[in-house]
């Protein structure tokens, strides 16, 4: 395979270059040799990386382990998390396995209902499992997230929807920002829930996030994330008084100034909101991953897998991860 990377005159020095190839070789044995060669052009200078998918996950002659022996009903309404977790320690025991849903139904997962992060699916040091959905659909418990991939080799999660009760978060529409006394009022559509009012969970800072339009009436654009302190209603349940941090204490970034912020979303227009739940949004679970494929989602205040310290490929296929209600 052959590359040129071309300099255009409107381009920014980032742009200049590109920032990933992606190659696909076929039939890599354990003895290939690949190369990788970099000529810069004349009064050019580079900086050279790569990333080796070192498998595609193949599940050959593992057996099928459907998550309706352990006691999964997937009727929508019990706690299948107990059932779910048995059939993945299984899958884990025997060194593999492919885990199977019952096609296009409902799984209710809890787990401890508490303020402690579970994984639905819980695979550190897990090898050869592939998890098949099926079309089906998970319904989780926040703060509760969809998996722990950690330490794993040759896994595959597919076939899923994923979607949370109680939701992890609301949404309203900018009637005010006052940048003085670091406010923003919303109102909330019917759609979302009435919102907890309080002070935000003392040991993780929450961070809403503003939404300013590329231009009046888009729904795409770009937005601040700022440190929301107590949360409380005008009067009107669905009329809501936003009071931010002036800093984002207790975060990796403590020092960070959310005056600036404030003032941003005032001045670019920010039309609306998106704020964590009082109690579920920002609990733990991140994302950590040099390599995912195939995978559709969205977040809203929350997260929903950790991947981290794998060896090979893991393959996140066909996981529209999206909440019930409209946004």
């Amino acid at each position: 395979k052959q590359f040129t990377a071309l300099n255009e005159v409107n381009q920014t020095e980032y742009q200049k270059s590109p920032t990933r190839f992606e190659v696909r070789l076929e039939k890599v044995t354990a003895n290939s040799l690949i190369e990788i060669t970099a000529v810069p052009t004349e009064g050019a200078s580079y900086k050279l990386g790569y990333h080796l998918l070192l498998t595609t996950p193949v599940f050959t002659g593992f057996k099928v382990i459907n998550v309706s022996d352990f006691g999964a009903q997937a009727d929508g309404i019990h706690d299948d998390m107990a059932a779910i977790g048995k059939a993945v320690a299984a899958a884990k025991k025997a060194g593999g396995g492919i885990i199977r849903f019952e096609k296009n139904k409902i799984y209710r997962v809890i787990g401890k209902k508490d303020m402690e992060y579970e994984a639905v699916f819980d695979l550190e040091n897990a090898v050869n499992i592939k998890i098949e959905g099926q079309g089906s659909t998970l319904v989780l418990h926040p703060p509760d997230g969809l998996a722990n991939i950690y330490h794993a080799r040759n896994i595959q999660i597919d076939g899923f929807s994923i979607d949370y009760a109680p939701l992890p978060y609301f949404q309203g529409a900018i009637t005010d920002i006052n940048v003085e006394a670091m406010t923003m009022d919303l109102k909330v559509p019917d759609r979302y829930p009435v919102p907890e009012t309080g002070k935000t969970y003392p040991k993780q800072p929450i961070f809403g996030r503003s939404f300013i339009p590329d231009f009046p009436g888009a729904r795409s654009g770009s937005g601040n994330n700022i440190s929301i302190d107590t949360v409380s209603a005008l009067g009107d349940e669905r009329s809501i008084r936003l009071q931010f941090r002036k800093t984002a204490t207790g975060t990796h970034t403590p020092n960070a100034a959310m005056r600036g912020r404030v003032k941003r979303a005032k001045e670019e227009g920010a039309t609306e909101f998106v704020v964590p739940h009082l109690r579920y949004g920002h609990q733990k679970g991140f994302t950590m991953s040099k390599r995912v494929l195939g995978l559709n989602y969205q977040t809203f205040g929350i997260t929903w897998f950790l991947i981290s310290g794998c060896r090979s490929l893991v393959i996140l296929g066909q996981l529209p991860f999206k909440m019930s209600t409209s946004r």
